[in-house]
C-alpha cells in the first residue's frame, strides 16, 4: 500500500516541488472502522506519513497540513493519530502516552487534543505571509 503511494507521490513531488502539502487524514480505512473497508492499520497511517515527510526532504521541505476529516471508530481513531503525529515528530524526542484498550468519543477526542497542545502547532492566524 506504501509502495503504491511512493511510486505516485515520489515523482510528483520531485517534478513540481510543492509550496504547501495538504492531506485529508481520513482514518476511516482503518481495519476497525465499519466505513472505509479497508483493512489498514494505525502503523500503515505512520507509515504513510513518513513517507510524506521523507519525500517533503527531496523537495525543500514543504510545510505539511493535515486535516482531520474521518475516522469513526472511537479506539482506533487516537490510534491512528498517535501513528502520524509519531511520524511527524520523529526526530524530536516526544515520548506519547500509552492509549487505554477502550475509549470513549469524548476521552479519544481529549487525548487527541491533549497530544496537539503538547506538541508545537503552528496557528495558521499567527503566521507571516
Amino acid at each position: 500500500f506504501v509502495a503504491l503511494y511512493r511510486s505516485i507521490l515520489e515523482p510528483v513531488m520531485r517534478r513540481y516541488r510543492p509550496e504547501l502539502v495538504m492531506v485529508a487524514a481520513g482514518f476511516d480505512g482503518h481495519h476497525m472502522d465499519s466505513m472505509g473497508g479497508t483493512g489498514l492499520t494505525q502503523a500503515c497511517f505512520g507509515n504513510l506519513a513518513q513517507l510524506l515527510v521523507g519525500l517533503g526532504k527531496t523537495a525543500d521541505n514543504p510545510p505539511i497540513l493535515l486535516a482531520l476529516e474521518g475516522g469513526y471508530d472511537v479506539t482506533a481513531l487516537p490510534a491512528c493519530v498517535k501513528e502520524v503525529l509519531l511520524a511527524l515528530v520523529k526526530d524530536e524526542a516526544i515520548k506519547m502516552p500509552e492509549l487505554p484498550s477502550q475509549l470513549s468519543d469524548r476521552q479519544g477526542v481529549a487525548l487527541i487534543r491533549q497530544w496537539i497542545d503538547e506538541m508545537e502547532v503552528v496557528d495558521c492566524a499567527d503566521a507571516q505571509p
